[in-house]
């Protein structure tokens, strides 16, 4: 599912919009599993490192994401992201 996603993504397409979109970057399952983690912790603002969801960012999946979209291997993380379901829980 996410090798597909992959390499569907049309990094032009980011590039031109400012976003891009991966329908199937995740599971249903794993999406619900993270909202409970989130709704759980009940947090507002913090970084995703910190979070409930900082699985994300070691998981490999978005760096391999990084990785497309930039076009390189160097990929750092310098911490200052979010996550927001339904715009009022933030974690």
């Amino acid at each position: 599912m996410f090798e597909q996603a992959l390499a569907d993504l049309d990094v032009e397409k980011f590039w031109r919009d400012g976003y891009a979109l991966l329908p199937d970057a995740y599971t249903d399952d794993e999406v619900e599993t993270m909202r409970e983690q989130v709704r759980q912790h009940n947090q507002r603002g913090g970084e995703l490192a910190a979070g409930p969801l900082r699985h994300v960012l070691t998981d490999g999946r978005m760096v391999q994401v990084s990785r497309k979209l930039l076009g390189t291997d160097d990929i750092i993380y310098g911490g200052d992201s979010s996550a927001t379901i339904n715009g009022k829980i933030r974690a």
